[in-house]
């Protein structure tokens, strides 16, 4: 049949019945016809055959739309039909095909590093200005395979990634010293350096021998976005739905292959943190990443990650500084009581909030300084604490290998009895849950058991059987949120006490002997939803922090003026600004308003100057004067709470650098949801 197929294509083209057809355009043919080979069938009457043999003509949509999409004559289209609708008609599907000649690869290709997929650098000639194989253009010949893994839609994959290189260049004898750069598919490498490449590649490398598709990665950024997925549940997701590890795969050690088919958390990892940093360079236009490349690949991003949250901290979140949308901004008529004129006024105001999630910190009250490892107790500068008893107010030095002196030694036992049980007992009851499989990052570990989300205290007394010796409880005490204090009053709050007895003459003591994190997250919210900005608190919620916070972020370049901020303390928060109108000034021309909700259930109707000064409705700005309604949606901020509480456990390990670089992203990929939320709804959002 293919001989008869093959005469007539010549018969054609030789009586030019084919004019401006390429062999290309041939194989275009075929692949659409066949792939549409149903909607044929299902296009021709009921008593035929079509199904078992071809029709003698294409229904005339699939006609008009082969002819378009290849540029041919429907007379051209009608003549290729004719001749290879045998041939179409006899073809197996796109994805046999593939399926075969993947495996006709796997068995015949590999043992001469052959693979379906091959990953070569974005040129195959040098690309150094001034080097003399790219003045000549000539081809890199020098190459270097290696057997690498890919995870790509639908599957997991081998490759071989192939890497060239640009040697010392021969001209009239002589070895002139040339650029010496290896070429990868991601990045060049010259002199220890690794220069990405303006744009972002279709397989981002995230290991040594290993590679991650940009669609799998802008599949885990968005399921961490939307649902909150940890690395484990992404890492378990795609080897269970796609790569199908256990049935889908040969043993491929026996194929020759030496590396591993398993996605782990820190491949994930690596690939978020390099796709965001590689997307944030080309927004701003700064050009390619540089990193080096020898170190660990930990700690490779490290640096450009501080860099990427120091700009954050600096500029904040540069796409929504100057939004407004009609859910956020107002433009108000009121009449001046005193002149009787009428005064336009801008309304933009800022709901603040908290939300008890953290990083590891330095466990000395407020000390914001980055621990060397996230299972350190102290950062470098109090590390010599380390060296003293873990109960407060005693200095004793501590026994080796331990967190306290000598003679509080069965403190430090009696906490490690109490983790060591607990853990046990957690461990019996997650045989028992829903999530048999305990593969999310928020089940309990031993590590969780050395972290003070509450302050613990040690109570002492006489047994209850009256024998010799002391009995040692342990209490949790939740941590104070120091709201409405000022920064000393809660510094003071939080020394260390004397041992102190209760009535029933049981001695109470405060230990540190686990880690510690930072107090809250402290978020500002738009009205419309739109997180402006947010920052952990290290020793408290103090209203002064909130205070110094909320000046800061709209003090960036660009910030528009703050008009109304709404929080749940805002009349502790005005009293502070009234006791100390010098240091708050800038604070003078700003509403501060308690939210709805808070003003109505948790304000006393007697604090006279709360609802004085800070009564919602003192503020008939804040009413849409058509519907009596509140204009602002004032919870906006405890509703986006939820959301980043919604993280606490995937961040209850990370160092402070990678949690405000990740939470940093998800606000900002959320607020972009947001943006394009507002304009399908018609609230025009735009910049001032």
């Amino acid at each position: 049949m293919l001989q008869g197929t093959l005469k007539l294509l010549g018969a054609a083209v030789h009586a030019n019945k084919l004019p401006g057809v390429e062999i290309w355009s041939i194989f275009s043919f075929m692949i659409r016809c066949r792939q549409l080979k149903d909607v044929i069938i299902l296009a021709q009457h009921a008593s035929t055959l079509a199904d078992q043999q071809p029709p003698l003509h294409l229904p005339l949509p699939i006609l008009a739309t082969l002819s378009d999409s290849l540029n041919i004559s429907d007379e051209t289209i009608k003549q290729l039909w004719m001749i290879l609708k045998e041939e179409i008609w006899a073809m197996p599907t796109i994805s046999e095909i593939q399926e075969k000649e993947m495996t006709a690869l796997v068995d015949h290709g590999w043992k001469r590093e052959l693979t379906w997929l091959n990953i070569f650098p974005p040129t195959h000639r040098c690309m150094t200005h001034g080097c003399k194989a790219n003045q000549r253009s000539a081809l890199l010949k020098k190459c270097v395979p290696k057997q690498t893994v890919v995870f790509c839609f639908p599957t997991v994959q081998p490759a071989y990634a192939i890497s060239l290189y640009c040697p010392a260049y021969v001209i009239f004898m002589k070895r002139v010293p040339d650029c010496n750069t290896t070429y990868h598919n991601n990045y060049a490498v010259r002199g220890g350096t690794r220069f990405y490449y303006d744009s972002k590649p279709k397989y981002l490398q995230v290991g040594e021998h290993h590679y991650v598709e940009d669609k799998v990665v802008s599949l885990w950024v968005t399921l961490m976005v939307l649902g909150s997925f940890s690395a484990t549940n992404c890492s378990k997701s795609y080897d269970v739905a796609l790569s199908c590890l256990e049935i889908s795969h040969p043993d491929w050690l026996a194929h020759g292959w030496q590396f591993s088919l398993r996605l782990t958390v820190e491949h994930i990892w690596f690939a978020f943190n390099l796709d965001r940093l590689m997307e944030q360079h080309c927004i701003a236009g700064r050009g390619p990443l540089v990193l080096p490349h020898t170190g660990d690949q930990k700690v490779r991003l490290h640096q450009l990650m501080v860099e990427r949250n120091r700009h954050i901290a600096e500029f904040g979140q540069e796409e929504v500084i100057r939004h407004v949308c009609d859910r956020c901004f107002r433009v108000f008529e009121k009449v001046d009581p005193k002149t009787g004129l009428v005064k336009t006024m801008h309304v933009h105001p800022l709901v603040g909030d908290g939300v008890s999630i953290g990083h590891l910190c330095c466990c000395v009250h407020a000390c914001n300084r980055d621990l060397t490892s996230t299972k350190d107790r102290f950062c470098s500068a109090h590390a010599y604490l380390n060296e003293k008893c873990a109960v407060e107010k005693c200095s004793n030095p501590v026994e080796p290998r331990r967190k306290a002196c000598k003679d509080h030694r069965h403190l430090e036992k009696k906490k490690d009895d109490h983790k060591n049980s607990f853990f046990n007992f957690t461990r019996r009851l997650q045989r028992f849950q829903p999530n048999l499989a305990g593969i999310d990052d928020g089940e309990v570990g031993e590590g969780d058991l050395d972290i003070d989300e509450n302050d613990e205290e040690f109570l002492i007394g006489q047994k209850d059987d009256g024998s010799p010796g002391e009995k040692v409880e342990i209490r949790h005490v939740q941590k104070p949120g120091f709201v409405g204090v000022g920064d000393e009053e809660a510094a003071r709050l939080a020394l260390p006490c004397e041992a102190a007895k209760s009535d029933s003459g049981n001695r109470r003591i405060k230990a540190h002997f686990s880690r510690r994190r930072t107090h809250n997250e402290q978020t500002l919210v738009r009205p419309c939803g739109v997180v402006y900005a947010r920052a952990p608190f290290f020793g408290a919620e103090a209203v002064s922090n909130v205070l110094t916070m909320t000046q800061t972020a709209c003090s960036v370049p660009d910030a528009l003026p703050l008009t109304h901020f709404v929080y749940d303390c805002s009349c502790l928060a005005l009293e502070q600004i009234q006791a100390n109108k010098e240091k708050w000034s800038w604070w003078k021309d700003v509403q501060l308003v308690v939210d709805v909700w808070h003003f109505a259930n948790k304000h006393k109707t007697t604090h006279d100057f709360c609802q004085k000064h800070c009564n919602p409705a003192k503020f008939e700005e804040l009413v849409d004067e058509k519907t009596k309604k509140w204009f602002f949606n004032t919870s906006i901020a405890e509703q986006v709470n939820v959301w980043l509480g919604s993280y606490q456990s995937m961040c209850r390990e990370m160092t402070a650098v990678q949690y405000n670089f990740f939470l940093d992203e998800m606000v900002r990929l959320r607020n972009q949801m947001v943006l394009a939320r507002l304009q399908e709804q018609g609230r025009n959002p735009r910049f001032l």
